[in-house]
């Protein structure tokens, strides 16, 4: 007996971010229908409530159901080859045990809820955000020295899992959950990279590996090849190692094992296809915009980028405007009251971490101002980054201010996690896109 208790202590966080996920998943079902227009269906869940069904669902699972089908010519999921063949394998993994398990009248509202594939996703979606709050916690424990203390973590964490994004996709066959992850490795991975004594190149090419294959499952994953490669930089001129050498062991590499699995993926497809097929640039001219206005006129570029821009900047005031002022309200906290003395002793790790959080927020920035696609879901990715910033803050203030200051920050928190939730239980709809994307004929019209 106290040997599954010892089990359970070992494993608690893991328990206790389980738990968190289901619940507020769970508040979920309480919301109110939205008014707007949504693609997909409501289910509803007895007398409790309903959750959204997206429309991609069936897709997905059609695809997960017969892998093969993604060397179609024009297959939807064929640029994201490994999240459908990882829940093809969950979702086979899963045929026996749902054959025992009796879903005739959740299946009576749409017959793909009594599919093993469907259930496959949705242990995905568990799993990616028990996942991500881990990684979080991690994330939390490099920027502080491991002093953040715990219940602000999971304080904190109910901002991930409580958002629009999980409302609307964490019932659905969809790979949207990876929204949440795709910062958080991010940053694992470059802080680990930046903050090491020493760069071991098995080590580096282990994430470079990983982060190519991770680029077969989501399209963000482009920015840790991006930020990867700049943290490695970052370290090599912070330890006085950059050289032609170091150039050739550590950058040369990584940029191979990143673009290793896309480069050979994109050969298999050609010598079936004969090309690469990407809906995300055929059907909504993702980056490609650029070169299609420009091939018209720079005023073109020039007015469809301020349009554009416009539109951006509404998904930011509604996801990441408010976290980026109580980070500016922090900031500007500890620089008032933290005294002059205490400002010089502070880590040189503290000036690094926060320089490379900076860097990944801009990347990301730019990255989805530059898409020309625009919604909630998308502009939720640079959450988690500010949220790692407000760490840096917090763990600022909470060490250097008084015992009174603290539990203020204690309470606050507990309240702000307790307002979010009911905000977004309450408030947000299912998500719709912010802008109309043209197809090639309509942008050189």
């Amino acid at each position: 007996m106290h040997r599954f208790f010892y089990g359970l202590l070992k494993y608690q966080k893991v328990l206790i971010y389980a738990a968190l996920t289901s619940f507020l998943c769970f508040l979920f079902l309480l919301a109110p229908r939205p008014q707007e227009e949504y693609c997909g269906k409501f289910i509803e869940v007895g007398t409790i409530g309903f959750y959204p069904l997206n429309c991609d669902s069936y897709d997905y699972i059609e695809t997960a159901k017969s892998p093969v089908k993604l060397l179609d010519k024009s297959s939807i999921r064929q640029t994201r080859p490994l999240y459908v063949l990882l829940a093809a394998a969950v979702g086979y993994a899963l045929k026996p045990f749902l054959a025992l398990v009796p879903l005739q009248n959740i299946a009576a509202q749409d017959e793909l809820l009594a599919d093993s594939f469907y259930w496959g996703f949705m242990l995905l979606n568990f799993t990616i955000l028990v996942i991500s709050l881990l990684l979080f916690d991690q994330i939390a424990g490099f920027l502080t020295e491991g002093n953040f203390p715990q219940i602000l973590k999971y304080f904190l964490a109910v901002v991930l899992v409580s958002n629009v994004v999980v409302k609307t996709s964490v019932w659905s066959a969809h790979q949207q959950m990876l929204t949440i992850l795709s910062p958080l490795l991010c940053i694992y991975f470059c802080l680990r990279i930046v903050l090491a004594d020493e760069l071991a190149p098995k080590r580096i090419y282990l994430i470079s590996i990983l982060g190519g294959l991770l680029m077969l499952t989501y399209g963000n994953f482009l920015v840790l090849f991006a930020a990867v490669l700049l943290a490695i930089s970052i370290q090599l001129v912070r330890s006085k190692n950059f050289s032609r050498a170091n150039f050739k062991k550590f950058l040369i590499p990584s940029f191979i094992l990143f673009t290793f699995p896309t480069l050979l993926w994109s050969l298999i497809l050609l010598a079936v296809n004969g090309r690469v097929y990407s809906h995300e640039v055929s059907a909504y001219r993702q980056f490609v915009w650029i070169f299609d206005k420009l091939l018209i006129s720079f005023k073109d570029f020039y007015e469809q980028l301020i349009a554009f821009s416009a539109s951006y900047w509404t998904s930011i005031y509604r996801t990441v405007f408010v976290f980026l002022i109580v980070l500016f309200l922090l900031k500007l906290y500890n620089l008032i009251f933290q005294p002059k003395a205490e400002r010089t002793e502070i880590s040189p790790h503290y000036f690094l971490m926060k320089s490379m959080l900076a860097i990944i927020f801009l990347l990301y920035l730019i990255f989805f101002w530059l898409m020309g696609y625009y919604g909630e879901r998308l502009t939720f990715t640079l959450v988690p980054v500010v949220l790692c910033l407000i760490v840096l803050e917090l763990n600022l203030l909470i060490s250097r201010g008084k015992a009174l200051t603290v539990k203020a920050v204690y309470v606050l928190l507990l309240f702000c996690a307790i307002f979010w939730i009911y905000s977004n239980v309450r408030t947000y709809g299912p998500f719709k896109d912010l802008s109309k994307i043209k197809t090639f004929q309509e942008l050189k019209v």
